[in-house]
C-alpha cells in the first residue's frame, strides 16, 4: 500500500557542507535529494574526461562532504538520489562504493545511466536555439533524463540512486512517483510531482537563499528546504527548525519562476508541466501549502546538452585604490591586455577569440542607470580567449607586472586561472534511439521508457490575462517596483529569465501596465551589442499573480562561454527593482 506522505529534504553542490549535517541531524526525513548538476558544472566534467576518463563526476559528493553524515543518514533509513554522478555515474558509483566499504556500511547502489548519446547523436543537427549546426568532435552530448529510471531503481531496493544527466526535478519526481504508486499516465500528478521537484533541485533557494527580502534572512546558518509531499499532489514546503532562512509566500514564488520560459509549457520527458496555476498559501511561520501544478502529455523527444571545446581561458583580477581609481583599472587593464597581444602576436600564436574587460565597482553592468561617483577602490577583471593555452597562459604573468609598471594604487592580483573554454549547443533527439538503464549489485536492466508523444505538446487553453490600470495622472505616485514585488532572474542557455510576482494581488494591474516588454527592452539595453538582437517576450502566472519576462540573447553566450562576471544573469532581477511603477496615491499611502 502507498504511503500518504513522505518528507523530502534538499541540497545542492554548492552549499552541502551545510545540507548534509542540517539533515542527518534535524531532517527526519524518507529522502535527501542532492542536485549538482548545471550546465557550467557539466562543461567541466566534460573539460575533465578529455584528460582523465576515469573522472567526470562530483568527488566531493564521494568525499569529506557526505561522509561524516552518512552513516547517521543510512541508520536513519534515509534514501538518498543524486546527480553527483555527472558524466561518470557509474565512475561515481564505484568510488562511493569504496566509501561505504571502508566505513562497514551495507547500502545498496544503483546507477542510472544511458544519458551518453554520443555515439548515437549522429550528424547533420542543429542548435535548437540557435539554428547553428552543431559541430563534429563533440567532447559530450547527453541526454536530460527523465523520472521513471529513477522510480526503478528504488523499486529494485536502492538505498542510494546516483544518476548522469536528468532533468533536475526527476530526483524528486522519481521518489514520489514510486511511493505514491502512481500512473505515468496520470500527468495531472506528474505535473504537481514536477512543481514539488522545481521547488526542491536548487538547495536553499526556496527556503531564502538569494531572496528578494534579503534582510529578513539569516545567512549564517541558512536552512535548507524540506516538503511534505501529499499524495494528491499537493505539498507543504517548510525548512529545519531553529535553522536560518526563510519559507514564505515570496521565497517560494520566487523558486518556481526561476529558470522557467513559457509557464504552460515547461517540458519534462514524462511531463509538459502546467505552472500557470500553481498556487500558495501561508499556513503558518515557514509552513506554505503548493497546490495548483498539474500537465499534459510529453513529446517524444529528450533535449540533448552538448559541449565542445574551442580552446582556452585565462581570467585575473586585481585591485586599485586611491582617487581615479576608476580610470586608473581602465588602463591597466588595456595595458595588460596589449601586453598580452604583443607576447601572443610575437610567438606565433595568432589573435585571441576574444577579449573582455569589466570594471568592478563601476555600475558598468547596470548599464546607463549606474550611480556615477568617485570610487576610491576599483576592481578589474581581464578574459582572454584563445584556441591555443599558450597563448593565455601568461596572462598572469602580465598582469603581475603591473605592481611595479602600471598605475600607482595597484595592490596585488586577487584572483588568477586557466581553464578549458567550452561552448554548449542544444538539440532534440527521439526518445526511442535512447535505451535507458539501471545498474544494482552488478545487474543492468533496461527501462521501459514510453518514447511516443507529439513533436509539440498539446495546445492548452490560455488563462485569461492579467489586469492592466494606471492611476489618473493627477493621482499617480511613482514607487520602486521592489515596494510592489519580488523578483527572481536566472538562465536558460544564452536566454535569461526575469520573473516579477506581486506582493498583493491588488497590486498587479498597475505592474502589468507599467513593466510592457519594450520597457524591459529599453531598461536592459546594455545588455545587447545591437538594439535588433534585443528580444523580449512576456508570460503570466496568474495563480502566483506573476509576470516572466524572457530576454533572449541576453547572457553573451551564456553560463557556459560568456565573459561576463554574472554569466546566469543572476543579478538581472536586482537590476529591475528600480523600475518606477505608477500608483494611485491612496495605494502608496498604505505600502508596506
Amino acid at each position: 500500500m502507498s504511503k500518504q506522505m513522505i518528507r523530502i529534504g534538499a541540497g545542492c553542490s554548492v552549499d552541502t557542507t551545510l545540507a548534509w549535517p542540517q539533515m542527518a541531524n534535524h531532517g527526519q526525513l524518507d529522502y535527501f535529494v542532492a542536485d549538482y548538476l548545471y550546465e557550467a558544472g557539466v562543461a567541466g566534467y566534460a573539460a575533465e574526461l578529455t584528460s582523465n576518463p576515469e573522472a567526470g563526476y562530483s568527488t566531493e559528493f564521494v568525499g569529506p562532504e557526505l561522509e561524516p553524515w552518512l552513516r547517521s543518514l543510512v541508520e536513519q533509513g534515509v534514501r538518498i538520489v543524486t546527480n553527483a554522478g555527472g558524466l561518470n555515474p557509474l565512475g561515481c558509483a564505484s568510488a562511493l562504493q569504496a566509501v561505504t566499504d571502508r566505513l562497514g556500511l551495507k547500502v545498496k547502489i544503483a546507477v542510472v545511466h544511458g544519458d551518453n548519446v554520443l555515439d548515437i547523436l549522429g550528424t547533420g543537427r542543429k542548435d535548437m536555439f540557435s539554428g547553428e549546426p552543431l559541430p563534429a568532435n563533440l567532447n559530450s552530448a547527453n541526454a536530460y533524463l527523465g523520472a521513471r529510471p529513477v522510480a526503478q531503481a528504488l523499486a529494485m531496493g536502492a538505498d542510494i540512486v546516483i544518476t548522469g544527466r536528468v532533468v533536475d526535478s526527476a530526483l524528486i519526481v522519481g521518489p514520489l512517483m514510486y511511493e505514491f504508486g502512481w500512473s505515468w499516465e496520470d500527468y495531472e500528478r506528474l505535473g504537481a510531482a514536477t512543481v514539488i521537484g522545481h521547488l526542491l533541485e536548487c538547495g536553499p533557494q526556496p527556503s531564502g537563499g538569494i531572496c528578494t527580502d534579503w534582510r529578513d534572512v539569516d545567512f549564517s546558518n541558512m536552512s535548507f528546504p524540506i516538503a511534505e509531499c501529499f499524495a494528491d499532489g499537493s505539498a507543504i514546503l517548510t525548512k529545519v527548525p531553529g535553522t536560518g532562512g526563510q519559507v514564505s509566500i515570496g521565497t517560494t514564488a520566487e523558486q518556481i519562476l526561476y529558470e522557467t520560459t513559457d509557464p504552460q509549457r515547461y517540458l519534462m520527458p514524462e511531463v509538459t508541466c502546467d505552472l500557470s496555476q500553481v498556487k500558495l498559501e501561508l499556513l503558518a511561520p515557514d509552513r506554505v501549502r503548493v497546490t495548483g501544478g498539474t500537465g499534459v502529455a510529453p513529446t517524444g523527444t529528450y533535449k540533448v546538452c552538448c559541449m565542445k571545446q574551442q580552446g582556452w581561458r585565462s581570467v585575473v583580477s586585481g585591485c586599485l585604490s586611491g582617487p581615479d581609481a576608476h580610470e586608473k583599472a581602465q588602463r591597466t587593464a588595456e595595458a595588460i591586455v596589449k601586453r598580452l597581444q604583443r607576447l601572443a602576436h610575437a610567438a606565433g600564436h595568432g589573435d585571441f577569440i576574444g577579449t573582455s574587460i569589466e570594471l568592478i565597482g563601476s555600475g558598468a553592468s547596470q548599464g546607463a542607470r549606474a550611480s556615477a561617483y568617485d570610487a576610491r577602490e576599483m576592481v578589474y577583471r581581464i578574459v582572454v580567449d584563445h584556441v591555443d593555452r599558450r597563448a593565455v597562459e601568461p596572462l598572469v604573468r602580465v598582469a603581475r607586472a603591473a605592481g611595479v609598471s602600471m598605475a600607482p594604487g595597484t595592490a596585488g592580483l586577487l584572483g588568477a586561472s586557466v581553464s578549458p573554454l567550452m561552448r554548449m549547443y542544444s538539440t532534440l533527439l527521439d526518445k526511442a534511439r535512447v535505451p535507458v538503464y539501471v545498474t544494482l549489485n552488478g545487474e543492468t536492466v533496461q527501462v521501459d521508457v514510453a518514447t511516443t508523444g507529439a513533436q509539440e505538446p498539446p495546445v492548452r487553453e490560455r488563462p485569461a490575462p492579467l489586469p492592466k490600470a494606471k492611476p489618473r495622472a493627477d493621482d499617480a505616485v511613482s514607487v520602486p517596483l521592489v515596494r510592489l514585488a519580488w523578483t527572481r532572474s536566472g538562465d536558460k542557455g544564452n536566454l535569461s529569465n526575469i520573473g516579477v510576482i506581486a506582493r498583493r494581488p491588488e497590486y498587479v494591474p498597475y505592474i502589468n501596465a507599467a513593466l510592457t516588454t519594450d520597457a524591459i527592452r529599453d531598461w536592459f539595453a546594455h545588455l545587447y551589442a545591437s538594439p535588433e538582437k534585443a528580444r523580449v517576450e512576456c508570460y503570466e502566472f496568474p495563480g502566483l499573480h506573476a509576470l516572466n519576462f524572457l530576454l533572449h540573447n541576453a547572457l553573451a553566450g551564456g553560463a557556459v562561454s560568456s565573459r561576463n562576471f554574472d554569466t546566469m544573469g543572476k543579478g538581472l532581477g536586482q537590476q529591475l527593482i528600480e523600475f518606477p511603477v505608477a500608483i494611485p496615491h491612496s495605494m502608496a499611502e498604505v505600502l508596506q
